[in-house]
């Protein structure tokens, strides 16, 4: 039986057929919403090329539940299916009359050149599928460029302003190659001015001064349409306050909840410090709210130490799935850590505690399972540390899992988190964490001693002491293992879902 309610998830970012953070918590909740008969939509308004193919591999495999609807603003407003029979275009790099050069260190990118001239400049991805074209002038001045999906079919055109190289129209087409909506930007601070939106006919429709007011649109005359039940929005994130708020105003039957993911604090990141920029404006507006969801207690906590407590205020983390794996061979001298290579991880923390691990423990391994901006720089201190033989980066993992079953120890010595997915994925597995004490989530996750670990943030000498004594000390790293595991008990799905419903009881009613 289906409830008498209806629950939307307005996505912060996009939904990769390779999901990880928010966008795995979305899912989660999502399934477990629809296995509970919760009926839900997940509401995608971020722009993406290949948004179609992501959602359909999802589905396919398994891991977004038949039940739930993903629905996606261009889509929608572009009158596209999100499964469709059209065609897949080959797009070769040498096409008939033109010279396409491969580059000799970036083997996805070539030059072309037609009767001499070099007018275009061609990217390919990892699978042979062309990304875009950079259309140039004889004068190497590029006049626009050309997107085109995992099919080979044109969906966005950039124009742009000659003066500094970046966008100033943009045109998105949809499947059929017709032109849904023309963007005006500011090409110097890359500010949209005005947005058209064309019907199917090619008929002027609407008219919008910036994404925002295009998003409140969609939301009002496409999602928010229900008469007769009673509608949740939840909000990934408050960063269209304005828009949800007057929604909410002028939709008698809809309450928005806001879910926050992160740490609100700027560095150092704890209670006293000043609230991060871009979330100044949320949390200046905290009263008007119908509810707000943190992840952890500690974090719902400090909220109400600023700003007055609220029973407004909910604390409702993550669930951890069970997952069984049969003849786990866990290697007892690995340690991993699971994360984007990104400052805020500190990764480089990590590998600089390796460095006393081996010196007591010589077969002793990390690995660093991600992607970031940080990669060169772990890259080189790795070798200044001379650890080649021991720590290695493994890059992205869309199977933690098989990761955390793998390996002894984890650890996540993260400068700040909303509650870190990835702790609550390695005690699952029953893979030992030792986590710094950073705002949010170990201490609300892990009981010291007992499951895991917490130490000092930034005391690289403890957190390495703290690797050895568990490498050194199997019956405990055991014990913890089989305690951390108990952590899909402490945070099942059956709580996960109890603690919405009685949000949703008292919120709706």
């Amino acid at each position: 039986m289906k409830s008498s309610f209806k629950t939307y998830m307005l996505m912060f970012g996009g939904i990769p057929a390779k999901p990880t953070g928010l966008a795995t918590s979305v899912i989660r909740r999502s399934n477990a919403f629809s296995a509970a008969n919760i009926e839900n939509e997940i509401l995608v308004h971020d722009w993406y090329i290949n948004y179609d193919e992501s959602i359909n591999y999802l589905q396919d495999t398994n891991q977004l539940n038949s039940n739930t609807t993903v629905r996606y603003l261009y889509n929608e407003l572009g009158n596209d299916m999100q499964r469709d029979d059209r065609k897949k275009i080959d797009r070769k790099p040498q096409e008939e009359g033109w010279v396409a050069i491969q580059d000799k260190t970036r083997k996805n990118v070539y030059r072309c050149y037609k009767e001499g001239l070099y007018l275009q400049f061609k990217w390919y991805n990892d699978e042979g599928d062309l990304l875009f074209i950079d259309h140039l002038l004889p004068n190497f001045i590029r006049e626009k460029r050309e997107w085109f999906d995992s099919k080979g079919y044109i969906r966005k055109v950039e124009y742009m302003d000659f003066n500094t190289n970046s966008p100033v129209r943009v045109l998105y087409l949809n499947k059929q190659g017709k032109c849904f909506l023309t963007v005006s930007r500011n090409p110097k601070s890359n500010a949209t001015n005005q947005i058209i939106y064309f019907d199917e006919n090619g008929h002027f429709k609407a008219e919008f001064k910036n994404e925002k007011e295009m998003l409140y649109y969609w939301l009002a005359h496409y999602i928010l349409v229900e008469k007769d039940k009673k509608m949740a929005l939840i909000s990934e994130y408050g960063f269209n306050r304005l828009q949800l708020q007057k929604l909410e105003s002028q939709i008698k039957n809809l309450n928005v909840i806001y879910t926050f993911h992160s740490n609100h604090f700027a560095a150092p990141y704890l209670l006293g410090s000043p609230i991060r920029n871009d979330q100044k404006d949320f949390f200046n507006h905290i009263s008007e709210y119908s509810a707000v969801v943190f992840l952890t207690e500690e974090q719902r906590a400090d909220v109400g130490t600023q700003y007055g407590n609220s029973d407004k205020y909910y604390a409702i983390p993550h669930h951890a799935p069970k997952v069984v794996r049969e003849n786990v061979k866990r290697d007892a001298m690995k340690v991993v850590l699971v994360g984007r290579y990104e400052k805020i991880k500190n990764q480089d923390h990590a590998i600089k505690a390796f460095k006393k691990v081996v010196e007591q423990i010589p077969e002793a391994k990390l690995e660093l399972y991600g992607r970031g901006s940080e990669e060169l720089n772990l890259r080189k201190l790795i070798t200044d540390l001379e650890l080649q033989k021991n720590v290695e980066l493994k890059g992205f993992s869309d199977d933690v899992y098989s990761v955390f079953f793998n390996s002894a120890l984890s650890i996540v010595p993260s400068e700040y988190e909303g509650i870190c997915l990835s702790l609550m994925e390695s005690m699952s597995a029953g893979c030992v964490p030792i986590s710094y004490n950073f705002k949010y989530g170990p201490k609300d996750i892990i009981t010291h001693n007992t499951d895991g670990m917490i130490v000092q943030k930034g005391d690289i000498n403890e957190l390495a002491n703290a690797i050895i004594d568990l490498l050194n000390n199997s019956q405990k790293r055991n014990s913890m293992s089989i305690e951390a595991m108990k952590i899909t008990d402490k945070f099942s799905e059956n709580k996960l879902v109890d603690d919405w419903k009685k949000l949703f009881e008292e919120v709706l009613n």
